[in-house]
């Protein structure tokens, strides 16, 4: 009972986080915090890693996840992983879900671009591509790990996941597309959601055994 209500205060904590930075940036377009963090990203850049960014950038656009998502989906199910599959795309729909919701509640601008780079006409608050990268990368590791028989994949998995995580967001703000604050909401958001959903499908496995 006590692991329940400490997972029922985090989810708590998570939502409060995000109900307070959506609060402080709604009426604040550019934080200090977003500015000094832009600035020093900014003078940092150099050609090579800006054609990372844009690749790491790129996979985190919905036209990459999203498809990749139907083949994860695909892959559990035939596997006979029917309940992951299910959680995964629940996972999936409802960050996106949470992303718009916010988005059209903050009405935040986008910063400007560096390096040219396109602005995408959404606003900005949060970052979609941070939310939908935690959910697909974090939710498919905790999926496939427990599958796995040895700790070091594991671990790896585990890594290669938080690497995505990092890379996609970092590269948003690299490239200019998003304040910090934006992909922090951003993570924020898919860390509730994902972490909601665990704890959903754990009462309901809970439920089942006693019956």
């Amino acid at each position: 009972m006590t692991g329940i209500w400490s997972r029922v205060a985090f989810l708590v904590l998570l939502a409060a986080c995000l109900g307070w930075l959506a609060h402080d940036v709604s009426g604040n377009p550019a934080l200090p915090f977003d500015l000094q963090i832009r600035q020093a990203v900014h003078e940092h850049a150099t050609p090579a890693l800006t054609r990372v960014m844009i690749i790491m950038s790129a996979i985190g656009e919905p036209y990459v996840l999203w498809p990749l998502g139907g083949l994860a989906f695909y892959g559990f199910w035939r596997a006979g992983l029917k309940d992951s599959a299910v959680l995964f795309i629940i996972a999936m729909c409802g960050t996106l879900a949470i992303e718009q919701i916010l988005k059209f509640a903050i009405h935040r601008p986008r910063p400007e671009s560096f390096f040219d780079y396109p602005l995408p006409t959404s606003y900005s608050f949060p970052s979609g591509h941070a939310a939908q990268s935690l959910t697909w990368f974090g939710t498919l590791a905790a999926l496939i790990s427990p599958l796995l028989h040895s700790t070091w994949i594991k671990i790896l998995v585990w890594l290669a996941a938080v690497a995505m995580i990092v890379g996609i967001g970092f590269s948003r703000i690299y490239l200019g597309v998003h304040y910090p604050t934006d992909v922090i909401g951003g993570y924020l958001a898919g860390l509730f959601w994902v972490l909601a959903v665990e704890f959903g499908n754990h009462m309901r496995n809970g439920r089942v055994k006693r019956t």
